[in-house]
């Protein structure tokens, strides 16, 4: 392994590493703009250029291998010139957008110029002059002024998704991101060209002129939305967030980790939000006479008793609960009232890629099964059986999740049924109750993905309307059924 010094530091790496990497794990940070960790090296943009001794020419550290015995300088006088005339040449011609910029806050040009750049900066009597609002896909903005030619997003799209919608077309000082041939950005990552562009370059309508980043408080979590389980940042109001905007969820953003490394899909990052949308505040009782909201007490009261008859009972309960949901309703519904047709049911499969995304669409098709047995699917499929027989008085769904067979809604009208969900579903008319609980961002727990990594997430906002949580619901029905659980059992829950 080589080992070198940089700045005056010693350090032993893999071989294979390049100095900027070094740099890193010395603590040391190295200015960078077309550098990501995600992507391979370019050189492109000069700003990590270090001096090596015994080399007359400064280097560029994010695509220069360490050698054993090398010593390195990241901050010699020549090193921190050759900053200064980098950032200078990038500010001659960039548009002073920071006040309206959505990168503002997490700008890397921000960032470097404040750590390395000049005071005096040169100023042209005209600046030349480039589209500033290109639409490079439906949801992207190109702004071409802001630009700083890192490469970058041309870089992902080659090296990732292998799609190569955007090239560096003209030459020199003429040189611009472009489509190529006309043809929009059209892949299922395409948001991720905003998290890497490192100034804002490249915007996303979704979230463009929204929020200042500084206002936003971010809530490391997973994505339910698929079997990898990929990390992701949820961008909410923070403390000081001074709009009146009605919307709780800004962003979604990408959370490293060696599941999903720096990106995530674009299903995750666009889809997500509308799970906090269309809520469902106060239980509902759907009569002949028409629909009521009640209250809770009511509500139990009036299904509690159909729990005396266990075997006239049926659950059908949802792979986008947590693990320690599932551990509830097992303990409760199975173990202690003694209901034996329980299944489980989620989103239909999709189209899966050779990326993130997988063709299981729910999050936790594994811990369900871990729970309950791999033969879980075979007996929620009797249970769909005995519903169409018209064996059950009495039927509770758990989820929101459409069922994977629609037809079961056909054949429990003679059945009562109880739904408990977060935000109305058109399937909602063919139950006789409906209960609300809190939904994925305002609870937390673990979900088991498609490899059997248990991964725990947090709560990312406050209970809609204090509507309560699906542990709190089910310790209800079973005090109303006469059924006593400690309360040490639905905490360890």
């Amino acid at each position: 392994m080589p080992f070198l010094i940089i700045d005056g530091k010693e350090i032993e790496v893999k071989k294979g590493t390049t100095i900027l990497e070094a740099a890193k794990l010395a603590g040391i940070e190295i200015p960078h703009f077309c550098y990501h960790p995600g992507l391979k090296p370019a050189g492109t943009c000069r700003m990590c250029l270090v001096e090596i001794s015994g080399n007359p020419k400064l280097q560029t550290a994010c695509t220069t291998e360490v050698q054993d015995g090398m010593v390195v300088n990241t901050n010699s006088p020549a090193v921190k010139k050759a900053r200064e005339e980098v950032l200078s040449f990038l500010l001659y011609d960039h548009p002073l957008d920071c006040p309206i910029c959505d990168k503002a806050g997490e700008c890397l040009l921000q960032k470097n110029y404040n750590e390395h750049g000049s005071t005096e900066i040169p100023v042209k009597e005209e600046m030349i002059r480039r589209e500033k609002k290109v639409f490079i896909s439906e949801r992207l903005i190109l702004d071409r002024e802001r630009c700083v030619l890192c490469t970058r997003c041309v870089r992902f799209l080659e090296e990732i998704t292998g799609t190569r919608e955007l090239l560096v077309s003209k030459r020199g000082d003429n040189s611009e991101i472009d489509i190529f041939q006309g043809i929009p950005v059209n892949n299922l990552y395409s948001g991720n060209l905003v998290d890497i562009c490192p100034v804002g370059a490249i915007t996303d309508l979704d979230f463009r002129f929204k929020a200042r980043v500084w206002f936003l408080k971010e809530i490391p979590s997973v994505c339910p939305l698929c079997g990898r389980g990929c990390n992701i940042f949820i961008d909410v109001k923070g403390e000081f967030f001074p709009s009146l905007s009605k919307e709780r969820i800004f962003r979604i953003r990408p959370r490293y980790s060696e599941i999903n490394k720096y990106w995530i899909c674009d299903i995750g990052r666009y889809k997500l939000a509308e799970l906090d949308k269309n809520r469902i505040a106060n239980p509902i009782l759907l009569e002949p006479n028409g629909v009521r909201e009640v209250s809770f007490e009511e509500a139990l009261m009036s299904f509690s008793h159909y729990f005396k008859e266990p075997d006239k009972v049926a659950i059908l309960s949802s792979y986008h609960l947590t693990n320690e949901e599932n551990q509830l309703i097992k303990m409760i519904f199975y173990d202690k009232m003694g209901i034996k047709n329980i299944g489980y049911t989620g989103f239909r499969d999709g189209k899966g890629d050779n990326i993130l995304l997988v063709s299981d669409r729910n999050p936790n098709r594994k811990g369900v099964k871990k729970l309950w047995g791999d033969d879980i699917e075979k007996r929620t499929q009797e249970v769909f059986q005995l519903m169409r027989r018209g064996n059950f008085n009495f039927l509770l769904l758990i989820g929101d999740e459409i069922l994977e067979d629609e037809n079961v809604f056909l054949s429990v009208r003679e059945t009562f049924t109880v739904w408990i969900l977060s935000r109305y579903n058109e399937l909602y008319h063919n139950v006789r109750v409906i209960l609300p609980m809190r939904n994925f961002f305002e609870k937390e727990g673990t979900f088991t993905n498609i490899d059997g990594i248990d991964q725990s997430f947090s709560s990312a906002l406050p209970p809609f309307k204090n509507v309560p949580s699906l542990k709190d619901i089910i310790s209800q029905i079973s005090s109303l059924s006469g059924i006593k659980i400690e309360k040490e059992l639905c905490e360890r829950s």
